[in-house]
């Protein structure tokens, strides 16, 4: 009887245990559900983007007079998409909601803008909004406003010059009739023609180049600019070695070479003047040398040689450019 009794105790109180361990899991699953998971991510708000909000100025063009002449921003409003709702809503900033800050357009092209407390100057003008609450908005909205000037003229004394490869080259001093701080000058190549901040050229190799030139610093007149052409001819070509010689009916020619030649003409004849029966050879602007073949062992001959140069004009039309003849040489056998 008494060791039955010990086991009836002894299983109630492992039924007990069971049931406590039981519950104290449920209160702790219960706990976990309850308590929020400190490691999980938080929703950041969406923010709303003002970029097509239209902003609109007292006046979006006006004339250079020296003084500050910055437009005021009337209003800044439009339509917005809303997130949540998938459609669209009207959004207006009030004054008190916005900055305003002004940007010198560079160039619409690459987005080169420069950031100016006023504007005053003569050119273009970005005109930038940004909300304050940067919790709430993001983006940028913005207009442009332009300053024009009075018409100023630029000259110079030549537009076109036709020059020789190491030759001296001009000047370019041109003159203007309004105001601003100084020129800038632009090879479109100057590998053929350079050009100092001053003015100064310099021709290099034959070919086609130009120089733009445009004011620069004004701020009552409107930017000028115009352009001068140069076309680069080839120099004298020279002979290498002495006396040309014919061996049976052919003779070698060389000579030194020149840059940007595009091609070599070698003429040669029984003729000094060759005005009579005289042939032409082309050669590529590569090589420096040639052989005539075909030569009578009779005839005395005598041959010249220039460099050719091709370009291209801004209509696409092809131009040579011809080198002053080489001395001439007398091949004899």
């Amino acid at each position: 009887m008494k060791k039955k009794l010990i086991r009836i105790i002894t299983l109630g109180a492992v039924l007990a245990l069971l049931f406590t361990s039981a519950a104290n899991v449920y209160a702790d699953v219960a706990e976990e559900k309850e308590t929020p998971d400190s490691t999980a991510e938080v929703q950041e708000p969406v923010k709303i983007n003002i970029e097509k909000l239209t902003v609109v100025l007292e006046r979006y063009l006006a004339a250079a007079d020296g003084s500050v002449i910055t437009p005021k921003v009337v209003s800044v409003s439009g339509r917005i998409d809303d997130e949540e709702g998938g459609v669209q809503k009207d959004l207006s900033l009030k004054p008190d909601e916005y900055d305003v800050k002004y940007y010198r357009v560079h160039s619409f092209a690459n987005a080169n803008y420069e950031e100016v407390e006023a504007i005053s100057a003569v050119g273009e003008y970005k005109v930038s909004v940004t909300a304050k609450d940067t919790q709430t908005y993001e983006g940028e909205a913005y207009s442009f406003f332009s300053v024009v000037g009075k018409p100023q003229q630029l000259t110079i004394a030549k537009t076109k010059y036709t020059l020789t490869a190491g030759r001296e080259a001009p000047l370019l001093e041109p003159k203007t009739d309004g105001d601003g701080t100084g020129f800038v000058f632009v090879s479109s190549d100057p590998a053929v023609v350079s050009v100092s901040k001053g003015g100064q050229t310099k021709v290099l190799k034959p070919g086609r180049a130009i120089v733009s030139i445009r004011t620069e610093g004004t701020t009552l007149f409107q930017p000028a600019n115009l352009q001068v052409t140069f076309q680069v001819k080839p120099h004298k070509t020279f002979w290498t070695g002495k006396a040309l010689k014919r061996k049976k009916s052919r003779a070698a020619l060389a000579w030194k070479k020149q840059e940007g030649v595009t091609t070599y003409e070698v003429v040669y004849g029984t003729q000094k003047n060759f005005a009579k029966q005289s042939k032409t050879k082309l050669v590529k602007g590569s090589l420096t040398k040639t052989t005539l073949k075909g030569l009578k062992k009779e005839s005395i001959y005598y041959v010249k040689v220039r460099a050719l140069t091709e370009t291209t004009d801004t209509r696409g039309n092809k131009r040579t450019m011809e080198g002053p003849w080489s001395s001439v040489r007398k091949i004899t056998g």
